[in-house]
């Protein structure tokens, strides 16, 4: 089956262009209201057995602030000081950089 062109149908490029400016239009409403996707972090301290049967309710909710994302965490212990490294993003900038954390001072419980 082949795709015949029409006078009467937009093209391929411009009804790419059409959803992308709507999808824009939506989050720009939502970011009207103090809406904005955004990723937390789950911090706290667990024993092996925890993995087994995991309560995320237990751990400490860490939020980025609000002119930020994080992405991508991970932990690293040196001595008995934990730390949570990310990627951080501020809105407006073109690059993000690593950010590092205290897990004590992250909101752990």
């Amino acid at each position: 089956m082949s795709l015949s062109k029409s006078p009467y149908l937009p093209g391929p490029r411009l009804l790419a262009d059409l959803i992308q400016r709507k999808r824009n239009e939506r989050i720009a409403r939502r970011e009207d209201q103090g809406l904005r996707p955004q990723w937390f972090l789950l911090c706290g301290h667990a024993s092996k057995e925890w993995l087994l049967s995991p309560s995320p309710a237990s751990l400490g909710k860490v939020m980025p602030p609000s002119d930020r994302i994080w992405a991508d965490p991970f932990l690293w212990k040196r001595g008995d000081d934990w730390f949570i490294f990310c990627e951080e993003w501020l809105f407006g900038k073109p690059h993000g950089h690593i950010r590092k954390r205290n897990v004590e001072n992250a909101g752990a419980r």
